[in-house]
């Protein structure tokens, strides 16, 4: 796109964009539509002051792609005619910018441990593992970015899902660990133990979240839950299916250069093109047509139709791409994420013109697969402690209440982590990762209140002994898994052998006479 007050037809500007047309026309690959050409008339606005050409090239990689948009860019750094405006529009010249927001999730999260901990150190060790597994991940989607294609968003997503991930697991084994010293065990047997009980629910929680990748406070709240366990299991479930309601009005799309801030070149490209052209000319529809009956009268009515519908600004007449194969290029009145512009979409393929299918948004589903697995975390760290307790109580209510007062702080602080981590990538500049790190905060904020609080000790209250029932046919073939395990105190009897003085009997001695 390009711009000059004194118009692009100035010869100055006009024998420089020519240039330039040229000098991209010239790469391998690539294919210019000029506005000074017969075919590229439409791409000139109205007042004569702003232009723009069409670029198509040969289907290439991301990388090779912005290789490309780069090389386009450099080209046209040499213009130098006084008011000539230059920007660069589309996905070929986006900048994908890692966000600094995520320094905001860790400070949040070093708070929150310094005062679930206080101290320095044990704060230190969830922050550094969970710094190290990301260093690691980041590296491994590296290497495999040169097997299979990714978005270029992945590192973003490793760093936000490793983050929150990462700093919890070491917290739920840290906090095991520092339970164990209190009771008065040695930093060895602590560790032994914390590893082989957290350390246990820690794979196994992480093994859940990975499947599910694959795929795609409970504080004083426990005696009033579990006497009136059927009130607030209703009343959880009325507040989770409230929440669901806005998606029956979910309008599913996909972000476009007009999301991304002011500073880059394709933003002030997409403004300016909407400004001379109409909103709808950063988002032209095409349609495709292989009916073997159409022909040259069938293609001319449907050019008129096109013409005539009040949501498109204007429609290039049909041309055959090849035998039997006919092509329009529409630009609708509004712009690409209005929902005047998915309502026109829908009319042409219902009424006008109907026939194509369509096309599936990711994003919903690629929510559901991350949050899915993350929730599982929780549930497995509450109900392990919850089975831990049954085991040696044989009583599903002390079960209940034990379970989530033993697990209310670090779940809390956990939960405080993930919401901080996956909070702080809303203040990015990237909508995709606004919509990620939204989605993913509010579902945890809701899974650790509404859910861990209400939902789950109500159902269990209910539930009774049952919450624990299983098949005789079924746990014979099950393998046996123990989660938590089962660790026996420390035998610590040498230790007070040594610290305890010992008894001694002491005759009195005798008076003198």
């Amino acid at each position: 796109m390009f711009t000059a007050p004194q118009g692009i037809s100035d010869p100055a500007v006009r024998d420089a964009m020519t240039a330039l047309f040229e000098k991209v026309d010239a790469i391998e690959g690539m294919k210019v539509t000029s506005p000074y050409s017969p075919e590229g008339a439409r791409f000139n606005s109205a007042d004569g002051t702003i232009a723009f050409a069409q670029l198509n090239f040969t289907e290439r990689g991301q990388a090779e792609a912005q290789a490309l948009g780069n090389e386009i860019k450099d080209l046209g750094e040499g213009l130098a005619v006084p008011g000539l405006q230059v920007e660069y529009g589309g996905q070929l010249f986006a900048l994908f910018e890692f966000p600094e927001s995520e320094l905001l999730g860790i400070l949040a999260a070093v708070i929150i441990l310094l005062v679930a901990f206080g101290s320095v150190i044990a704060m230190g060790l969830p922050i550094g593992t969970a710094l190290f597994g990301l260093g690691v991940g980041v590296a491994v989607v590296g290497l495999g970015s040169h097997l299979v294609s990714m978005p270029e968003f992945s590192t973003q997503m490793t760093a936000m899902i490793g983050l929150g991930v990462g700093i919890d697991y070491a917290l739920f084994i840290v906090t095991r660990y520092r339970e164990n010293l209190h009771r008065g065990w040695t930093p060895e047997q602590s560790t032994v133990e914390a590893v082989n009980s957290s350390g246990r629910a820690v794979l196994f929680a992480g093994m859940t979240v990975m499947i599910s990748l694959l795929g795609l406070f409970v504080i004083g709240l426990d005696r009033f839950i579990q006497h009136r366990p059927w009130p607030a299991m209703i009343a959880g479930v009325r507040i989770l299916v409230l929440l669901a309601l806005p998606l029956l009005g979910i309008r599913l799309g996909f972000s476009d250069t007009g999301n991304l801030p002011e500073e880059q070149t394709a933003r002030r490209g997409y403004d300016l093109l909407g400004d001379g052209f109409g909103e709808g000319s950063n988002g032209p529809l095409v349609l495709v047509s292989n009916d073997p009956a159409a022909n040259a009268t069938t293609v001319a009515s449907v050019d008129a139709t096109l013409a005539s519908d009040p949501g498109i600004a204007f429609a290039n007449p049909g041309f055959e791409l090849s035998p039997g194969t006919w092509c329009w290029q529409a630009y609708p009145a509004t712009s690409p994420q209005d929902a005047q512009t998915e309502e026109l979409v829908e009319r042409l393929r219902d009424d006008t013109l109907p026939g194509a299918l369509p096309v599936e948004a990711w994003a919903p589903m690629m929510l559901f697969a991350i949050v899915f697995g993350l929730s599982m975390d929780y549930e497995v760290f509450l109900r392990s402690r919850m089975k831990e307790e049954y085991d040696r109580t044989g009583d599903n209510a002390t079960a209940v209440a034990d379970g989530l007062a033993a697990t209310a702080r670090v779940i809390t602080a956990a939960a405080l982590i993930m919401v901080c981590v996956f909070g702080a990538f809303v203040l990015g500049i990237d909508r995709q990762l606004k919509l990620f790190g939204l989605g993913m905060a509010v579902a945890v904020f809701i899974d650790a209140t509404v859910v861990r609080m209400v939902l789950v000790p109500a159902t269990m209250e209910l539930l009774g002994d049952r919450n624990w029932w299983m098949p005789k046919w079924l746990d014979r073939i099950l393998p046996k898994v123990d989660v938590e395990g089962h660790a026996a105190p420390p035998d610590v009897s040498e230790e007070r052998r040594d610290r305890e003085p010992e008894l001694v009997s002491v005759r009195p001695t005798p008076a003198a006479p």
